[in-house]
């Protein structure tokens, strides 16, 4: 997997319907933590549908964890999708 980086992120959830709900805003330390496991291509992209909300990809992280946390994020800048 392709090392990613994310300027922005959202926790997510989907609906039954596979509609995005959108929590709250990562803070600059769950942003790092994101941003250390996107290093490492540790995630898994769901999808790049984001139904109208800011942001490019719905990803799964850590990759194979049990219990993943689902966000929503906006690469940086200069950032492959």
């Amino acid at each position: 997997m392709e090392a990613l980086q994310a300027e922005q992120a959202w926790a997510v959830s989907y609906t039954p319907a596979k509609l995005i709900e959108m929590a709250e805003g990562y803070a600059p330390e769950a942003l790092k933590m994101l941003n250390e496991h996107l290093a490492k291509g540790d995630y898994v992209i769901l999808s790049d549908d984001t139904q109208g909300y800011p942001g490019d990809l719905v990803i799964d992280f850590p990759a194979g964890a049990e219990e993943p946390y689902r966000a929503l994020i906006k690469l940086a800048k200069g950032c492959p999708k």
